[in-house]
Parts: C-alpha cells; structure tokens; sequence
C-alpha cells in the first residue's frame, strides 16, 4: 500500500489471499498509516518516481503542474480600451480618464494591427504639459520595443519575460492583432486557486 500509493489495492489483494473478512479493520488501519507516511516522505508512489524526477510526470501541487493545467487564453484581460498613433494627445487623456488601466495598446488606424504600447508611467511629462496637447501624437510618444505573449506559450516562460523584464503586465498578440493583456496579478490569482483544487484533490 505505501510504495504504490493505493491503500485499497493491498486490502483487497490481502483479503483475496487469505480468503476471509477477519483482517479488514485491522488492514484498513495498516494500509491507511503506511500510505499516510509514504505519501509524506515521497508524494510519487514506487513506480512513478523516475517519470516525476525525470520531468515527465508532474506531481499536482507543484508550480509545474500547476502551470501546465492553466493557460495564456483563459487569462486574457480583455478589458482594455484600443487607441491609435495618429490619436493626439488631448484625445487620449480623454479616454485615460475613462479607464482603470494604465496600459494602453496602439494600434494602426488602418490595418489595426498592433503597433506599441504606452503606460502612463512613462508618458507623465506629456501629461502634465498642456502645451503639448495638441501638438504631440501617440505614435509619437508609444513604446515600440514590447515583449508580447503568443497564446500557445507556456506560463512559465511568460512569467519568466515579466521577471527578467521587470514587467507586470504583457500584451498578448496573434497574428499582429492585440488580444487583450494578461498580469501578473491575474495568473497568480489563478495561480492561487488551481493550486487549491490540486491540494483538495490529493488529499
């Protein structure tokens, strides 16, 4: 029972070779306590330990397993108000006033395809300068250099972008089409309750 993990199989097993009922309590006793302990000094069972120290078998609970089971589509924010690089400046802090984000992707007027982005963080002397309000472009202003997310790509190799970029917050791009965002907030929101079900389900 505790080298497979599977208390059930060694009862019924044991009850198969004796013929008799007389040793269920007391079998269902052993085989719960040595699962029990097995499970708390390695969670694999015997058979399955070389795939999860190989990496072909991923233990629920762990941050890998967790992230496999989520993905870039399911996170999506897509709550973000689109403006394009000939919108002036003016214009745009009409809309700033309007949304919670402070991202903003830019998008080609024409095309639609996605351009650049601008955060308000970097933009603040822009912002506080009426002077330029009607003389300052968005496409002027916009970060071109973006680190953008394609749907299929693995949660771990985005949250590593944000890290090594300092970012919390990527766009995510198909075919040149701005998708929506995904945070670092939401994935470990979701993160958190993944990681909740696996526990439960495990118990």
């Amino acid at each position: 029972s505790g080298m497979l993990q599977a208390p059930l199989t060694g009862i019924f097993l044991i009850v198969e070779i004796t013929g008799g009922y007389e040793v269920i309590l007391p079998l269902i006793i052993v085989s719960a306590i040595t699962t029990s302990v097995c499970h708390y000094i390695e969670p694999a069972a015997y058979y399955v330990k070389e795939l999860v120290d190989r990496g072909h078998l991923l233990r629920p609970g762990t941050d890998a397993r967790v992230l496999s089971d989520l993905n870039v589509s399911e996170l999506i924010e897509k709550d973000c108000i689109a403006v394009t690089q000939n919108m002036l400046l003016r214009d745009f802090i009409n809309i700033v006033k309007k949304s919670r984000r402070n991202y903003f992707p830019v998008e080609d007027e024409e095309t639609g395809h996605f351009m650049g982005i601008i955060h308000l963080d970097d933009i603040r002397q822009y912002l506080f300068n009426p002077v330029m309000y009607d003389t300052v472009f968005l496409g002027q202003i916009m970060n071109t250099r973006v680190e953008v997310v394609d749907p299929d790509d693995d949660l771990d190799d985005v949250i590593r972008k944000m890290d090594a970029n300092h970012l919390y917050s990527m766009p995510v791009v198909v075919n040149n089409r701005f998708m929506g965002l995904i945070s670092k907030g939401n994935l470990l929101d979701q993160y958190r309750k993944e990681l909740m079900v696996q526990t439960s389900q495990s118990v």
